[in-house]
C-alpha cells in the first residue's frame, strides 16, 4: 500500500517568496458523506465482539492469502488487506524571503510529514522532483540543482552556493532519517552519526530518492519527517526575474 503527497514550491526572484502544498493521494471510493478504502464482495461476515475479544470475518471470497515471488507480493482479500494500514499527512503552505537577482541571498522554506503505519514491517518515504532542474521558470531559466562536493551519495553539511550560479536543494530531518543524511559534526552519510536539522543539503532528482524508513510499526503518533528546501543565488550570478516553481513528490510506502 502506498500513498502520495505532491508538492508545489514556487520561487519569485524579485518577490515574496512561497511554498504552496497541494495533496495526491492513492484513490479509494468516496463523497463528501462516506469513505471505503477497501471493500469485499462475500455472502457474510462482519464484526462481532465481547468484553475478551474482537473479530473481524469474511464468508466466500475465494483465492485469499499472501502470495509473493522474487518480484512481487500480493495480499489477496479483504481480511488481508486490513492486515497493514498507512497514512500520510497533507503538508502545510510555507511563504520565503524575497531574493533578488541582483545580488547575492538565499530562501528557506520546509515542508512535514507525518506517517502512521501499523505494519509490523515498517514504512518507507521517498522523495522525486518531476522535472530536471527541479526549479524552473516558464522561460526556462532555472536555478542548477544542488550538487553535493562529495558526490551523489553523500551531501554537503552545509548549503553553499558558488560565486557564478544559483542553487536549489534540501535536506532532511527525521526520526527514521535514512544514513545518508546523518552527520559526525563536519560530514554527512554517517554510519552511527546523527540527524540533524539544517545540514545535510543534496539536489533533486527526477529518480526516486529514499529519505526515511522504519523497519517497525509506530501507530498511533507516526513519525514526522521535516524537508527543508533552500533556493541560493552566488554573489556573481544575474538571475533573471519570475517566478521559478518545482513539483516534488513524497511517497510513503507500507513494507
Amino acid at each position: 500500500m502506498f500513498i502520495k503527497n505532491t508538492c508545489t514550491i514556487i520561487v519569485c526572484v524579485g518577490c515574496v517568496v512561497a511554498v504552496m502544498v497541494a495533496t495526491q493521494a492513492k484513490a479509494d471510493m468516496h463523497s463528501a458523506n462516506y469513505a471505503i478504502p477497501t471493500d469485499s464482495i462475500n455472502f457474510g461476515g462482519g464484526q462481532s465482539s465481547s468484553a475478551n475479544y474482537a473479530q473481524n470475518s469474511t464468508f466466500g471470497e475465494v483465492a485469499t492469502g499472501r502470495s509473493s515471488s522474487a518480484n512481487y507480493a500480493l495480499q489477496a482479500g479483504y481480511q488481508q488487506m486490513l492486515g497493514a494500514s498507512i497514512s500520510i499527512s497533507a503538508a502545510s503552505n510555507v511563504t520565503l524571503p524575497t531574493l533578488s537577482g541582483l545580488s547575492v541571498g538565499t530562501a528557506v522554506a520546509s515542508s512535514s510529514w507525518n506517517v502512521v503505519t501499523d505494519d509490523t514491517a515498517g514504512y518507507q518515504l521517498s522523495i522525486a522532483a518531476a522535472t530536471a532542474p527541479a526549479l524552473q521558470d516558464p522561460a526556462k531559466a532555472f536555478f542548477s540543482d544542488y550538487v553535493p562536493s562529495g558526490g551523489t551519495t553523500t551531501p554537503d553539511y552545509n548549503f553553499t552556493t558558488p560565486n557564478s550560479t544559483s542553487n536549489f536543494g534540501y535536506s532532511v530531518y527525521s526520526p527514521d532519517a535514512t544514513v545518508m543524511w546523518k552527520q559526525n559534526g563536519s560530514a554527512c552519510n554517517q554510519t552511527g552519526g546523527t540527524n540533524t536539522l539544517g545540514h545535510c543539503w543534496d539536489g533533486f532528482s527526477t529518480a526516486v530518492q529514499t529519505i526515511a524508513q522504519s523497519s517497525s510499526d509506530n501507530q498511533p503518533t507516526g513519525a514526522t519527517t521535516t524537508v527543508t528546501y533552500e533556493a541560493g543565488i552566488g554573489s556573481n550570478k544575474l538571475q533573471d526575474a519570475g517566478t521559478y516553481t518545482a513539483t516534488i513528490t513524497v511517497t510513503a510506502v507500507a513494507l
